[in-house]
C-alpha cells in the first residue's frame, strides 16, 4: 500500500516537472526569437542602486 502511494506521488512530481520544463522551454524559445514583449514577472528583476535610489532592472541586462 505504501509503495503504491510513493509511486503515485513520484509520478505526480515527474508530471509537474515535465509541465514546468515545457513551459520554460516555450518561454525561452519566444525570448530567443524576440517575440516575447513583456518584461516578465516581478521575481525576474534585480534591484540595483542608482544614485542612492533603488531601481528595478531585468536580470538579462545584468548578465554578461
Amino acid at each position: 500500500m505504501l509503495c503504491a502511494f510513493v509511486g503515485a506521488l513520484g509520478g505526480a512530481a515527474f508530471l509537474g516537472t515535465a509541465i514546468f520544463i515545457e513551459g520554460d522551454r516555450r518561454w525561452a524559445q519566444l525570448h530567443v526569437q524576440g517575440l516575447l514583449h513583456e518584461a516578465g514577472p516581478e521575481d525576474d528583476r534585480i534591484v540595483v542602486p542608482q544614485r542612492g535610489r533603488s531601481t528595478r532592472v531585468p536580470v538579462s541586462s545584468v548578465l554578461i
